[in-house]
């Protein structure tokens, strides 16, 4: 089980805003000036998260494990992405920093195509790691 109380909350509410449908709700997550790598889309600022969240809509996003880059408060999250219609999901892994108001100043994410039956075998791979302790607002 993901202990769910170490991600920051603005990243928590992305993912809510996903799975609730919720466009508004995810681009309150970004800051205004936020930068976006999420192949093909690349960008800055709100109406580029705007776009590509639109591909966003309508999927399912579970949280499958994460852990914070030592020494710093970037967040790797690996996400499964259900996209509507699909049979098999997408893993990604979504790379987050924050801005100093907690919201999303960057994400940069890499898509894995890989199956649901292969998946079991990477998510051992990340794992909590520094400071088991540390919170992160």
């Amino acid at each position: 089980m993901v202990d769910l109380d170490r991600i920051p909350p603005k990243i928590a509410a992305f993912v809510d805003a996903v799975n609730a449908q919720d466009m508004a709700g995810i681009v309150e997550c970004f800051h205004p000036d936020a930068r976006l790598t999420s192949v093909p889309y690349y960008g800055e600022g709100l109406a580029t998260v705007r776009y590509w969240a639109n591909c966003l809509v309508n999927g399912r996003m579970t949280i499958r494990n994460y852990f914070y880059a030592c020494g710093s408060h970037n967040l790797n999250l690996w996400l499964e992405f259900h996209p509507p219609g699909k049979v098999r999901a997408t893993r990604v892994m979504y790379c987050f920093e924050l801005a100093d108001d907690g919201r999303i100043a960057v994400l940069h994410s890499n898509a894995l195509m890989i199956s649901l039956e292969i998946d079991n075998r990477f998510s051992s791979m990340f794992s909590l790691r520094c400071a088991q302790g540390k919170r992160h607002s």
